[in-house]
């Protein structure tokens, strides 16, 4: 349960009568989320929330549920206010976001921002639309709510912040309406209407027991809604549940900013597993559709090109000319320097081959959206200094950016500096806590079988992921060891690879085939994807010797790409570098659950040693 207070009305307006309630509020915010609170937080419990709690009063019921600063339960985002009640005898929801600024304006460039104090910060009904689409689509309680949401400056009044209402944002005023203090009564009137009557217990507890859920993604929000998001794509994506955070916000307004005035502009923007990167490209790529602008979306990823193709259909949105390859030797970005677009959208940059500076001429604004530490053969050269030295040979100057948040696994930067030092030199792991373990699951199979066990009555969406060892995915293997495209013939029905883009990635990723289990993905189809929980088979490729990371039997590795050594091959004649481009696989399979994963490696040292390390 992740909230810093949680009461009735009654109880938090006379907790704030008596002026216990910013001390409560503090309590409980230590204890949840293990950090002193900041002073603009602490001036909101003490200014701001009295006030509207002393305004809601009067057209909510006294029994209506107070819950203050609720953490969504699957990133580190939080919910200023969130009141639950009824209304027609269902459960029912209004999201507050508050604020206590004295003045602000919008923002003359960056169309979802407004200037406070010197900064920018997300226009107040954007960042409240974005928590109510989270509460709203990812929270397994969410689809049971009829939720509403609005925003409250209660400082300044409305002189000194008129820019706010102003038809700018008339796109998110009119689903998430502003109030500013003294003038509150349309607020009351909007409650009285939402909330009319008290919430059962169970509701309530259930708002806070709540879990993360995959009733909605992406993916499936941008096929469902093609029209309105070609039109306005931010603000669709926000209100299903994927609005971008403040950081992406901002890069992804920088860059439209750049598209809409006609500029000359390459963005890099960097970023770690689950940051937000695929999320932030089909923003700008929608984003420049929505501005009448020609847009390409470029993956390397031919899993995820063909995911986004079978969305993305003809009719509609002519996939097949605005998503394509980095590479094809003749159709794809890196293939030409003729301009081809106003926006190149190239996400998992890192893959890039970079031979030359085709990709930063095929448009005015170029973005690339990459990871160097998911770099995964000789071939792929996406990397800061690349950019930099081939953007000069052409006269432009990259604008470095950095997305440092992770949004996508549950357990946050904790997990993954975890797993980064597991990657790096396992024998630091004994002082760094595993204080993200409540929040995300990651357990070691005894066995094949174990691990689709462990995996079967999970809920949501789960699915299997597997080094490239034993077998090579291909129908007539050379070798007599190498499987085909059986994978794991232990189990039964035996599993065997997902190898057609179109005609097994598809279903797997998005019509729910993944959790029947009997099927796997690669690391070159794991990237751009992501499950509720994954089940890892970890090959004999990168094994534990002594305490040690060591390089496997490269007899068993059938991990190849064109235009780079094998992997087999680096395990044989340069074991550091294969080592390196190793971690970065199981980096990557580490971070595709959102919720958990459970491991089995097929080495048995190293399946023992990370038994007891997670055992201990």
């Amino acid at each position: 349960m992740r909230v810093a207070y949680s009461g009735t009305l009654i109880e938090a307006r006379a907790d704030a009568q008596s002026g216990l309630l910013p001390d409560r509020i503090t309590q409980g915010f230590r204890a949840t989320y293990r950090r002193e609170p900041g002073r603009e937080e602490v001036n909101t419990w003490r200014d701001t929330l009295p006030i509207v709690l002393d305004s809601v009063a009067s057209a909510a019921s006294g029994g209506c549920g107070v819950l203050v600063e609720y953490g969504l339960p699957f990133n580190d985002q939080r919910i200023d206010l969130l009141l639950i009640g009824g209304r027609n005898g269902m459960p029912a929801a209004h999201v507050l976001e508050l604020k206590n600024w004295d003045t602000s304006r919008a923002s003359p460039r960056l169309e979802h921002f407004v200037e406070v104090g010197g900064g920018v910060t997300p226009h107040p009904s954007y960042q409240v639309l974005n928590y109510a689409g989270k509460l709203s689509y990812l929270h397994s309680f969410g689809p049971s709510l009829e939720v509403s949401q609005s925003a409250v400056i209660v400082d300044g009044g409305p002189a000194r912040h008129k820019t706010l209402l102003s038809s700018q944002f008339a796109r998110f005023l009119s689903n998430a309406p502003l109030f500013v203090a003294p003038d509150l009564d349309g607020l009351k009137a909007l409650i009285a209407e939402k909330l009319p009557q008290a919430p059962s217990s169970e509701w309530i507890e259930s708002v806070l027991q709540g879990r993360y859920t995959q009733s909605a993604r992406l993916l499936d929000a941008v096929r469902e809604r093609q029209p309105a998001l070609i039109a306005r794509a931010s603000e669709v994506l926000a209100t299903c549940g994927w609005g971008l955070s403040k950081d992406q916000l901002q890069i992804c307004d920088e860059i439209l900013a750049a598209v809409r005035h006609g500029e000359r502009m390459v963005f890099c923007v960097a970023g770690g597993p689950g940051s937000g990167k695929s999320l932030l490209a089909m923003h700008v790529f929608l984003g420049a559709v929505g501005l009448g602008r020609r847009s390409v979306l470029a993956v390397r990823n031919n899993r995820l090109n063909a995911a986004l193709r079978a969305i993305l259909n003809d009719e509609l949105l002519g996939a097949q000319g605005m998503v394509k390859y980095f590479s094809t030797g003749s159709a794809g970005v890196e293939d030409d320097s003729s301009q081809v677009a106003d926006v190149v959208v190239c996400d998992e940059g890192q893959r890039l081959a970079l031979r030359s500076p085709n990709v930063f001429l095929r448009a005015p604004v170029v973005v690339i959206l990459y990871d160097e530490e998911q770099i995964l053969n000789e071939a792929e050269r996406g990397t800061s200094k690349n950019f930099v030295t081939l953007c000069g040979k052409i006269g432009v100057q990259p604008e470095l950016r950095r997305l440092d948040t992770p949004h996508r696994c549950r357990g946050g930067a904790a997990y993954l500096r975890w797993v980064n030092t597991l990657l790096d030199d396992p024998s630091r792991l004994c002082g760094i806590p595993r204080d993200w373990s409540d929040q995300y699951i990651l357990e070691v199979a005894e066995s094949h079988q174990d691990l689709l066990s462990r995996l079967r009555f999970r809920p949501g969406r789960v699915g299997l992921m597997a080094s490239f060892t034993r077998s090579s995915g291909r129908d007539n293997p050379k070798n007599l060891h190498d499987l085909g495209k059986i994978r794991v013939p232990e189990t039964l029905p035996p599993i065997r690879w997902l190898m057609e883009p179109r005609k097994e990635y598809v279903p797997f990723y998005l019509e729910g085939r993944s959790n029947e289990l009997n099927t796997c993905a690669s690391i070159y189809g794991a990237q751009g994807f992501e499950l509720d929980y994954v089940g890892l088979i970890w090959g004999t490729d990168m094994v534990i010797r002594g305490g040690k990371w060591a390089i496997g039997n490269p007899d068993e590795c059938y991990d190849r790409t064109p235009g780079a050594r094998a992997l087999s091959t680096l395990m044989r004649e340069d074991l550091e570098l294969a080592l390196a481009l190793l971690r970065n696989r199981y980096r990557i399979l580490l971070t595709r659950g959102i919720l958990g994963t459970a491991v089995y490696c097929e080495d048995q040292e190293t399946n023992q040693f990370l038994g007891a390390l997670l055992n201990p």
